[in-house]
């Protein structure tokens, strides 16, 4: 089955996925039709890999879901998934195309304002920016083997909102390697704390266990989701070819 081929073989490297794709179609520019992705907010990985994607197959219209809620995919019309966590669910597959780091900066008006911190402990004694669900007033945050409970000044499920805080020098934050690095490089913030240890977050991408194919030129019928509870929903995946 073709379209089970194209999922067996697909690994979210470029040149792998493109690989793939030469197995089903002997033309490239004749794959037309909607990707419809969802992945975090502000997932560097994912939009670097739609970019690239895209360029191949100008024919193809992508658009992305950028959010962290659960999807309803037969109302939302999601064909695949990211998010970060181990996920598992007898439903659907979960594979791993990523592994994302984080660094904890603050801009230098902030450090000549408080100082700097020179243990995770010394923390609490500073302003916080964080992601954070609504509802919590404190964040859970591990370096090496130590752990502890942060208050936060600023909390929001956007990427965007914590880094403008931080940009803003109103407090210290825990961002993405991608972002942090092309700041410190350009001199507008510092890394606090890069001796610790920080956790990194395995990206994953989730597909349906079980594929089925329609009889319209092997139209895939896959589901997606962010765990078991919101799987079990076929969608169409979108490729003619």
């Amino acid at each position: 089955m073709a379209a089970q081929k194209l999922y067996e073989e697909v690994d979210l490297s470029i040149d792998n996925l493109l690989n793939a794709k030469q197995v089903l179609f002997d033309d490239e520019q004749n794959l037309k039709g909607i990707l419809r992705i969802s992945a975090p907010p502000k997932c560097e990985p994912v939009l670097a890999w739609v970019s690239e994607f895209g360029q191949k197959f100008p024919s193809v219209q992508i658009h992305a879901t950028m959010t962290e809620r659960i999807l309803d995919l037969s109302l939302d019309g999601i064909d695949v998934v990211f998010r970060i966590g181990n996920l598992h669910g007898e439903h659907f597959i979960a594979k791993k195309v990523a592994t994302l780091g984080t660094k904890w900066v603050a801009h230098p008006e902030l450090l000549a304002r408080f100082g700097t911190p020179s243990t995770l402990k010394e923390l609490k004694n500073f302003p916080i920016a964080t992601w954070a669900k609504n509802g919590e007033n404190e964040v859970v945050i591990q370096m090496n083997k130590e752990k502890i409970a942060l208050p936060f000044l600023f909390a929001s499920n956007d990427a965007y909102a914590v880094e403008y805080m931080v940009l803003e020098g109103q407090a210290i934050g825990q961002i993405s390697d991608c972002t942090a690095n092309e700041w410190i490089k350009d001199k507008r913030v510092v890394e606090i704390l890069p001796e610790l240890k920080k956790p990194n977050y395995d990206l994953f991408m989730l597909y349906a266990s079980q594929l089925s194919v329609c009889d319209c030129a092997g139209v895939c019928g896959v589901c997606f989701g962010e765990n078991s509870g919101s799987l079990n929903i076929k969608t169409p995946f979108n490729f003619k070819y």
